[in-house]
């Protein structure tokens, strides 16, 4: 498969690395804002930059890799997906339901596929935790808490667009993944900052699952 990777900045680099790293896939190009950051990327990928234009009308490129703010997520995925090309998406999928109606209405109506990234569906924490509610082993979940100890994407500095409903998209919904089924009731949920704690790095109460470390999940029943 031929796929373009629209976006230059981290994100996109471990997009790119993993499509890199990966058999019969083939980078087509690097889109970036800024020029000089996709052909920093796209050199370390051995792929060439482009613009998104002749991504999209370049037929041989079978899918889209979006890694741009998530407010531009519309504006890439419609087009893309009008242009014959399957996406796939960085968490969220949109910052609206407006929009996110409307990129999948642009996947039914084209017949492409559009697929939003969740990463922490797959990390060890949450497919044991997971694979033990499936077995039985706990009995019947009724309660769940988790926190992921991460670097801040955002600060007073660099505002980003999702500091509100990051923990939300990021953390929500792996609680219905364990438990099987949508929780009942959401009794918190938020974002606080946490003084560094000596040794906390090698706590067996912490995982680093390679985006932050993370609590291990802990389920009541």
């Amino acid at each position: 498969m031929r796929i373009a990777v629209v976006g230059a900045g981290w994100a996109a680099g471990i997009h790119a690395a993993a499509h890199a790293g990966m058999e019969g896939v083939e980078i087509a190009a690097i889109v970036g804002r800024s020029r000089a950051r996709a052909r920093t990327l796209a050199a370390k990928v051995n792929a060439p930059s482009t613009d998104l234009a002749a991504v999209l009308a370049d037929e041989t490129i079978e899918a889209v890799d979006v890694c741009v703010p998530s407010g531009l997520h519309r504006a890439i995925a419609v087009p893309a997906l009008q242009a014959g090309k399957h996406v796939f998406l960085e968490t969220p999928i949109a910052l609206s339901l407006r929009d996110a109606d409307a990129v999948l209405a642009a996947a039914k109506q084209s017949g492409r596929i559009v697929a939003v990234e969740q990463t922490m569906k797959f990390v060890v924490p949450w497919t044991t935790v997971r694979e033990a509610v499936r077995k039985g082993d706990l009995g019947r979940p009724r309660f769940v808490h988790a926190a992921r100890l991460s670097p801040p994407y955002w600060s007073a500095k660099n505002p980003r667009d999702f500091a509100v409903t990051f923990p939300i998209h990021g953390l929500r919904h792996h609680r219905h993944d364990v438990l099987g089924q949508p929780a009942q009731r959401l009794r918190n949920l938020g974002v606080r900052k946490l003084p560094a704690v000596p040794g906390a790095a090698s706590s067996p109460d912490l995982v680093d699952t390679g985006f932050g470390r993370h609590e291990r999940p802990r389920v009541a029943h």
